[in-house]
Protein backbone atom coordinates (compact mmCIF):
# COMPACT_ATOMS: atom_id res chain seq x y z
CA UNK A 1 0.00 0.00 0.00
CA UNK A 2 1.13 3.55 -0.54
CA UNK A 3 2.96 4.85 2.61
CA UNK A 4 0.94 7.97 1.90
CA UNK A 5 -2.39 6.19 1.95
CA UNK A 6 -1.30 4.20 4.94
CA UNK A 7 -0.56 7.44 6.80
CA UNK A 8 -3.32 9.35 5.96
CA UNK A 9 -5.46 6.14 6.78
CA UNK A 10 -4.41 5.83 10.31
CA UNK A 11 -4.13 9.43 11.08
CA UNK A 12 -7.73 9.80 10.21
CA UNK A 13 -9.25 7.08 11.71
CA UNK A 14 -7.38 8.07 14.94
CA UNK A 15 -8.89 11.05 15.02
CA UNK A 16 -12.52 10.26 13.93
CA UNK A 17 -12.68 10.97 10.13
CA UNK A 18 -14.55 8.57 8.27
CA UNK A 19 -13.20 6.33 6.12
CA UNK A 20 -14.33 7.95 2.74
CA UNK A 21 -13.40 11.06 3.89
CA UNK A 22 -9.63 10.14 4.56
CA UNK A 23 -9.94 8.50 0.81
CA UNK A 24 -11.02 12.06 -0.50
CA UNK A 25 -7.98 13.37 1.53
CA UNK A 26 -5.60 10.89 0.16
CA UNK A 27 -6.81 11.45 -3.71
CA UNK A 28 -6.50 14.99 -3.30
CA UNK A 29 -2.72 14.77 -1.86
CA UNK A 30 -1.91 13.15 -4.96
CA UNK A 31 -3.51 15.03 -7.87
CA UNK A 32 -2.86 18.73 -6.20
CA UNK A 33 -0.17 17.87 -3.86
CA UNK A 34 0.13 19.67 -0.58
CA UNK A 35 -0.68 23.68 0.03
CA UNK A 36 3.00 24.65 -0.74
CA UNK A 37 2.67 22.25 -3.90
CA UNK A 38 -0.59 23.81 -5.12
CA UNK A 39 0.99 27.70 -4.32
CA UNK A 40 4.08 26.65 -6.09
CA UNK A 41 2.20 26.05 -9.02
CA UNK A 42 0.15 29.34 -8.76
CA UNK A 43 2.61 31.36 -8.81
CA UNK A 44 4.35 29.64 -11.55
CA UNK A 45 1.37 30.32 -13.87
CA UNK A 46 1.11 33.73 -13.31
CA UNK A 47 5.05 34.17 -13.81
CA UNK A 48 4.64 32.21 -17.17
CA UNK A 49 1.19 34.62 -17.82
CA UNK A 50 3.30 37.81 -17.08
CA UNK A 51 6.60 36.61 -19.15
CA UNK A 52 3.89 35.69 -22.14
CA UNK A 53 1.65 39.28 -21.57
CA UNK A 54 5.48 41.09 -21.94
CA UNK A 55 6.63 38.96 -25.27
CA UNK A 56 5.79 40.01 -28.51
CA UNK A 57 6.74 37.35 -30.05
CA UNK A 58 8.21 33.72 -29.87
CA UNK A 59 11.78 33.69 -28.46
CA UNK A 60 11.61 36.99 -26.60
CA UNK A 61 13.95 37.54 -23.20
CA UNK A 62 11.76 39.08 -20.72
CA UNK A 63 13.14 40.82 -17.57
CA UNK A 64 10.39 38.87 -14.50
CA UNK A 65 13.43 40.98 -12.03
CA UNK A 66 10.68 43.62 -10.43
CA UNK A 67 7.81 41.11 -11.01
CA UNK A 68 9.42 38.69 -8.65
CA UNK A 69 10.92 40.66 -6.58
CA UNK A 70 7.31 41.89 -5.50
CA UNK A 71 5.84 38.61 -5.33
CA UNK A 72 5.29 36.35 -1.84
CA UNK A 73 8.25 33.98 -2.61
CA UNK A 74 10.63 36.49 -3.98
CA UNK A 75 12.50 37.28 -0.92
CA UNK A 76 14.16 33.53 -0.78
CA UNK A 77 16.33 31.93 -3.58
CA UNK A 78 14.63 28.30 -2.27
CA UNK A 79 11.39 30.21 -2.97
CA UNK A 80 12.43 31.80 -6.19
CA UNK A 81 14.23 27.86 -7.48
CA UNK A 82 10.86 26.56 -6.68
CA UNK A 83 8.85 28.33 -8.83
CA UNK A 84 11.14 28.38 -11.91
CA UNK A 85 11.54 24.68 -11.18
CA UNK A 86 7.64 24.36 -11.60
CA UNK A 87 8.25 26.37 -14.88
CA UNK A 88 10.50 23.99 -16.60
CA UNK A 89 9.19 21.35 -15.08
CA UNK A 90 5.64 21.89 -16.80
CA UNK A 91 8.23 22.68 -20.58
CA UNK A 92 7.16 26.43 -20.16
CA UNK A 93 11.01 26.87 -19.71
CA UNK A 94 14.16 25.37 -20.29
CA UNK A 95 16.52 27.29 -19.10
CA UNK A 96 16.65 29.00 -15.66
CA UNK A 97 16.37 32.78 -15.18
CA UNK A 98 19.54 34.26 -15.87
CA UNK A 99 20.65 37.52 -14.43
CA UNK A 100 21.75 40.69 -16.81
CA UNK A 101 25.08 41.82 -15.27
CA UNK A 102 24.50 45.44 -16.49
CA UNK A 103 20.90 45.71 -14.99
CA UNK A 104 21.17 45.09 -11.02
CA UNK A 105 18.55 42.73 -9.81
CA UNK A 106 17.19 41.80 -13.87
CA UNK A 107 16.05 38.19 -14.49
CA UNK A 108 16.06 37.18 -17.70
CA UNK A 109 13.01 34.52 -18.94
CA UNK A 110 12.46 33.05 -22.25
CA UNK A 111 8.93 30.81 -22.34
CA UNK A 112 9.99 28.10 -25.42
CA UNK A 113 7.97 28.24 -28.22
CA UNK A 114 5.75 25.59 -27.78
CA UNK A 115 4.93 27.28 -24.59
CA UNK A 116 4.49 30.68 -26.47
CA UNK A 117 1.83 29.29 -28.94
CA UNK A 118 0.05 27.27 -25.95
CA UNK A 119 -0.67 30.64 -24.42
CA UNK A 120 -1.91 32.50 -27.54
CA UNK A 121 -4.89 29.65 -27.77
CA UNK A 122 -5.83 30.60 -24.20
CA UNK A 123 -5.46 34.25 -25.07
CA UNK A 124 -7.32 34.13 -28.36
CA UNK A 125 -10.62 33.09 -25.68
CA UNK A 126 -10.02 35.61 -23.60
CA UNK A 127 -8.79 38.66 -25.27
CA UNK A 128 -9.09 37.84 -29.22
CA UNK A 129 -8.02 41.78 -29.71
CA UNK A 130 -4.73 41.31 -28.14
CA UNK A 131 -4.38 37.63 -29.32
CA UNK A 132 -4.72 38.73 -33.01
CA UNK A 133 -2.40 41.28 -32.69
CA UNK A 134 0.91 38.72 -31.17
CA UNK A 135 -0.26 36.55 -34.08
CA UNK A 136 -0.33 39.30 -36.29
CA UNK A 137 3.97 39.83 -34.77
CA UNK A 138 4.24 36.38 -34.80
CA UNK A 139 4.03 35.98 -38.64
CA UNK A 140 4.99 39.61 -40.00
CA UNK A 141 7.59 40.97 -37.00
CA UNK A 142 7.00 43.61 -35.01
CA UNK A 143 5.69 46.32 -37.46
CA UNK A 144 2.76 45.01 -37.00
CA UNK A 145 1.93 46.81 -34.25
CA UNK A 146 2.19 50.09 -36.23
CA UNK A 147 -0.96 51.77 -36.35
CA UNK A 148 0.00 53.93 -39.94
CA UNK A 149 2.04 51.92 -42.74
CA UNK A 150 2.01 48.20 -43.15
CA UNK A 151 5.22 45.95 -43.35
CA UNK A 152 6.80 45.29 -46.57
CA UNK A 153 7.70 41.90 -45.49
CA UNK A 154 5.90 38.95 -46.68
CA UNK A 155 4.41 35.99 -44.18
CA UNK A 156 6.69 33.69 -44.23
CA UNK A 157 4.26 30.64 -45.62
CA UNK A 158 4.79 26.66 -44.35
CA UNK A 159 5.58 24.20 -47.42
CA UNK A 160 3.36 21.87 -48.44
CA UNK A 161 4.83 18.18 -47.39
CA UNK A 162 4.38 16.68 -50.69
CA UNK A 163 5.02 18.78 -53.69
CA UNK A 164 7.55 21.21 -51.65
CA UNK A 165 5.34 24.20 -52.19
CA UNK A 166 4.36 27.38 -49.95
CA UNK A 167 0.91 26.60 -48.79
CA UNK A 168 -1.90 29.06 -49.29
CA UNK A 169 -3.86 30.76 -47.26
CA UNK A 170 -6.91 30.88 -48.75
CA UNK A 171 -7.97 27.36 -48.35
CA UNK A 172 -6.21 26.95 -45.14
CA UNK A 173 -5.57 23.37 -44.04
CA UNK A 174 -4.26 21.72 -41.18
CA UNK A 175 -4.20 17.59 -40.00
CA UNK A 176 -3.74 16.43 -36.99
CA UNK A 177 -1.09 13.29 -36.92
CA UNK A 178 -2.50 11.08 -34.58
CA UNK A 179 -5.89 10.62 -32.56
CA UNK A 180 -5.35 12.21 -29.47
CA UNK A 181 -5.45 8.94 -27.66
CA UNK A 182 -2.58 7.41 -29.61
CA UNK A 183 -0.92 10.23 -29.41
CA UNK A 184 -0.70 10.74 -25.22
CA UNK A 185 0.81 7.45 -25.24
CA UNK A 186 4.89 6.95 -25.39
CA UNK A 187 6.84 6.25 -28.79
CA UNK A 188 7.79 2.71 -26.70
CA UNK A 189 3.78 2.13 -25.97
CA UNK A 190 2.83 2.28 -29.08
CA UNK A 191 5.37 0.13 -30.69
CA UNK A 192 3.18 -2.72 -28.71
CA UNK A 193 -0.10 -1.10 -29.22
CA UNK A 194 -0.53 0.42 -32.60
CA UNK A 195 -1.18 -2.52 -35.28
CA UNK A 196 -1.60 -0.51 -38.28
CA UNK A 197 -1.08 2.89 -39.19
CA UNK A 198 -1.94 5.02 -42.38
CA UNK A 199 -2.54 8.35 -43.40
CA UNK A 200 -6.12 7.57 -43.42
CA UNK A 201 -6.48 4.72 -40.58
CA UNK A 202 -4.60 4.30 -37.27
CA UNK A 203 -6.19 0.48 -35.72
CA UNK A 204 -4.99 -0.39 -32.16
CA UNK A 205 -4.63 -3.61 -29.80
CA UNK A 206 -6.38 -1.96 -26.74
CA UNK A 207 -7.80 1.83 -27.95
CA UNK A 208 -9.83 0.36 -31.04
CA UNK A 209 -9.53 1.67 -34.61
CA UNK A 210 -9.40 5.63 -35.64
CA UNK A 211 -10.22 6.76 -39.37
CA UNK A 212 -9.39 10.58 -40.81
CA UNK A 213 -12.21 13.29 -41.57
CA UNK A 214 -12.48 16.37 -42.19
CA UNK A 215 -13.80 18.65 -40.03
CA UNK A 216 -14.64 22.16 -41.93
CA UNK A 217 -15.08 25.62 -40.12
CA UNK A 218 -16.47 28.95 -41.80
CA UNK A 219 -14.78 32.01 -41.06
CA UNK A 220 -16.21 35.20 -41.49
CA UNK A 221 -13.85 36.57 -43.97
CA UNK A 222 -15.73 33.59 -46.00
CA UNK A 223 -13.04 31.12 -46.20
CA UNK A 224 -13.35 28.04 -44.49
CA UNK A 225 -10.77 25.69 -42.97
CA UNK A 226 -10.08 22.02 -43.13
CA UNK A 227 -9.25 20.27 -40.14
CA UNK A 228 -8.03 16.36 -40.43
CA UNK A 229 -9.50 15.33 -37.43
CA UNK A 230 -9.65 11.39 -36.07
CA UNK A 231 -12.78 9.54 -35.49
CA UNK A 232 -13.08 6.82 -33.00
CA UNK A 233 -15.28 3.93 -34.49
CA UNK A 234 -16.63 0.42 -33.15
CA UNK A 235 -15.13 -2.72 -34.32
CA UNK A 236 -18.74 -3.23 -36.74
CA UNK A 237 -18.63 0.13 -37.87
CA UNK A 238 -15.42 -0.31 -39.08
CA UNK A 239 -16.07 -3.07 -40.62
CA UNK A 240 -18.94 -1.58 -42.84
CA UNK A 241 -16.12 1.53 -43.32
CA UNK A 242 -13.68 -1.02 -44.67
CA UNK A 243 -16.46 -2.26 -46.75
CA UNK A 244 -17.27 1.32 -48.58
CA UNK A 245 -13.55 1.40 -49.27
CA UNK A 246 -12.78 -1.47 -51.17
CA UNK A 247 -16.38 -0.61 -53.20
CA UNK A 248 -18.63 -3.50 -51.49
CA UNK A 249 -20.44 -1.14 -49.64
CA UNK A 250 -23.02 2.30 -50.14
CA UNK A 251 -21.66 5.55 -50.99
CA UNK A 252 -24.79 6.95 -49.26
CA UNK A 253 -23.76 5.38 -46.07
CA UNK A 254 -23.16 7.22 -43.07
CA UNK A 255 -20.77 6.21 -39.95
CA UNK A 256 -21.06 7.07 -36.53
CA UNK A 257 -18.36 7.49 -33.97
CA UNK A 258 -16.49 9.47 -31.94
CA UNK A 259 -13.94 12.64 -32.12
CA UNK A 260 -10.79 11.52 -30.96
CA UNK A 261 -9.44 15.00 -31.43
CA UNK A 262 -9.29 17.84 -28.62
CA UNK A 263 -9.30 20.31 -31.31
CA UNK A 264 -8.11 24.03 -30.81
CA UNK A 265 -9.43 26.01 -29.51
CA UNK A 266 -12.24 24.35 -28.41
CA UNK A 267 -10.05 21.12 -26.76
CA UNK A 268 -12.07 19.28 -24.07
CA UNK A 269 -15.54 20.50 -24.67
CA UNK A 270 -15.58 18.95 -28.13
CA UNK A 271 -13.52 15.49 -27.27
CA UNK A 272 -15.03 12.25 -27.91
CA UNK A 273 -18.51 14.49 -28.88
CA UNK A 274 -20.75 12.00 -30.97
CA UNK A 275 -19.94 12.40 -34.50
CA UNK A 276 -21.47 11.03 -38.27
CA UNK A 277 -19.09 11.04 -40.81
CA UNK A 278 -19.68 10.71 -44.74
CA UNK A 279 -18.48 7.30 -46.70
CA UNK A 280 -15.35 7.54 -48.23
CA UNK A 281 -16.83 5.90 -51.15
CA UNK A 282 -17.56 8.19 -53.57
CA UNK A 283 -19.13 8.46 -57.10
CA UNK A 284 -15.66 9.06 -59.06
CA UNK A 285 -13.94 6.64 -56.32
CA UNK A 286 -12.29 7.38 -52.18
CA UNK A 287 -12.10 10.33 -50.45
CA UNK A 288 -11.40 11.49 -46.99
CA UNK A 289 -15.10 11.85 -45.31
CA UNK A 290 -16.43 14.45 -43.85
CA UNK A 291 -17.63 15.18 -40.02
CA UNK A 292 -21.52 16.07 -40.91
CA UNK A 293 -23.11 16.50 -37.76
CA UNK A 294 -23.05 16.02 -34.11
CA UNK A 295 -25.91 15.31 -31.13
CA UNK A 296 -23.68 17.25 -28.85
CA UNK A 297 -23.97 20.75 -28.27
CA UNK A 298 -20.87 21.94 -28.29
CA UNK A 299 -19.22 20.56 -31.53
CA UNK A 300 -22.64 21.22 -33.70
CA UNK A 301 -21.74 25.07 -32.23
CA UNK A 302 -18.77 24.49 -33.97
CA UNK A 303 -20.02 23.23 -37.17
CA UNK A 304 -23.02 25.79 -37.80
CA UNK A 305 -21.19 28.65 -36.52
CA UNK A 306 -19.08 31.24 -38.38
CA UNK A 307 -16.37 32.06 -36.80
CA UNK A 308 -13.76 35.08 -36.28
CA UNK A 309 -9.90 34.30 -38.22
CA UNK A 310 -8.43 35.30 -35.06
CA UNK A 311 -10.65 32.77 -33.03
CA UNK A 312 -9.57 29.58 -35.17
CA UNK A 313 -6.23 30.25 -36.13
CA UNK A 314 -4.46 30.22 -33.36
CA UNK A 315 -1.04 28.95 -32.08
CA UNK A 316 0.85 27.25 -35.35
CA UNK A 317 -1.84 28.43 -37.52
CA UNK A 318 -1.34 32.04 -37.37
CA UNK A 319 0.39 32.01 -40.08
CA UNK A 320 -2.79 31.66 -42.40
CA UNK A 321 -4.23 34.85 -40.88
CA UNK A 322 -2.86 37.19 -43.59
CA UNK A 323 -5.68 36.91 -46.19
CA UNK A 324 -6.44 38.72 -49.09
CA UNK A 325 -9.34 37.85 -51.57
CA UNK A 326 -8.78 40.25 -54.04
CA UNK A 327 -5.27 37.99 -54.85
CA UNK A 328 -5.09 34.75 -56.89
CA UNK A 329 -5.65 31.75 -55.29
CA UNK A 330 -2.59 30.25 -54.11
CA UNK A 331 -1.52 26.65 -54.00
CA UNK A 332 -3.56 24.43 -51.72
CA UNK A 333 -3.38 20.64 -50.86
CA UNK A 334 -5.73 18.89 -48.80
Amino acid sequence: MDSDLLDVLIVGLAIGVPLGLALGLYLRRRIYGNKQTQNTRYHAGMLREEVFRRSDSVGDVVDVGAYVRAQPYGDTQLGRMGVFGQLRADGAIVDLPTADPSVPGSLLIRLTPEAWHEDLSYLAVRDPELAAARARVAVQGPAAYEEEGESDEEAVLPLCSCCGEPLGTATPAFDYDLPDPVAALSEQEREHVVTFRSEQTVLTSTLGGFVRALLRVRLTDGRTVSFGVWISIEADTYGRFADAVHGTGSAEEAFDGRLATALAPWGDTVLAAPVTISSPRRADGLSTPTVLSSSASALTTVLQSTWLPDEVLVGERVWALPYDPEKPAEHAHH
